[in-house]
């Protein structure tokens, strides 16, 4: 109804994990990134939230508003 969400992430060769995500018009989301207990790189717009463990991996939680996001993990 607010338009399309997406989230698209791949492995690259060296084991870093390259996240593409977009929030639609007047929305917010929780993005997950997992980070393998390495450092990652979160674009600007983003506010960290937390730091989670599920199913024993470990993820940063970041809140985002309408936009598009590239994230970089270990």
């Amino acid at each position: 109804m607010r338009g399309k969400v997406s989230s698209q992430w791949r492995c690259r060769d060296d084991g870093r994990i390259d996240l593409a995500v977009t929030v639609p018009y007047n929305t917010e989301a929780e993005i997950w990134v997992p980070t393998q207990d390495k450092p990652d790189t979160a674009p600007r717009g983003v506010t960290h939230v937390r730091d989670h463990t599920s199913g024993g991996a470990p993820y940063k939680v970041y809140r985002a508003f309408a936009g598009s996001y590239r994230f970089n993990a270990a």
